[in-house]
């Protein structure tokens, strides 16, 4: 076995090579620093994971009583819907007080206008039908039916003038020392609120 022995100066000799073990070692010890940082990244991770659980778990037990007056607003928010629910349906299957509509419509009659017909459809609206001296009358009679609050949508029908001799027997057929009186002739059709 032949061994070299180098006896030169430390300062003169020429400089070795990394030998294997050594980077081996190296390459080792990287290895294990780079796991021990991700282990303790992870780590770190899962307690902040961990804090953040238990603020919500904490929220969570803050909020319950809210949630739970939630629920019950809902709760009472939907039994408020359906009586709501129950009156509409009462209100629009209510029949009309004819009576009262009679009267309204009969205290609305100006002078020198009469009504000849009263009639009630299927969709519930009300046809009148009769005779004014002059046009005006009839038109102020429509004015007032609109001020009634029952009644809506006050639409004209018809409207003709007549000669004296179509006159109801209680007109006098001539205005006193003048000629013969024509008349007008009407048809109004009424809505009436709440009738559908």
């Amino acid at each position: 076995m032949s061994c070299a022995i180098n006896l030169l100066p430390a300062h003169l000799r020429p400089p070795r090579g990394l030998e294997t073990k050594h980077v081996l070692v190296c390459a080792l010890t990287g290895v294990l620093l780079i796991c021990g940082g991700l282990w303790g990244v992870q780590c770190w991770r899962e307690q902040q994971a961990e804090r953040e659980l238990g603020r919500i778990a904490g929220e969570m037990l803050i909020l319950q009583p809210v949630l739970q007056q939630v629920r019950k607003n809902k709760e009472l928010e939907a039994g408020i819907a359906s009586r709501a629910a129950v009156l509409t349906r009462i209100k629009k299957e209510r029949p009309v007080k004819w009576s009262d509509i009679i009267w309204q419509l009969g205290q609305t009659v100006p002078d020198n206008l009469w009504l000849t017909e009263l009639t009630s459809d299927v969709g519930g609206n009300i046809n009148v039908k009769g005779g004014a001296k002059d046009i005006a009358t009839v038109g102020r009679y429509a004015a007032s039916l609109r001020q009634v609050p029952n009644f809506t949508n006050v639409t004209f029908q018809g409207l003709a003038l007549n000669n004296a001799h179509d006159k109801p027997a209680d007109i006098p057929a001539k205005a006193p020392g003048g000629p013969a009186a024509n008349f007008f002739s009407f048809g109004l059709s009424i809505s009436v609120r709440g009738e559908r």
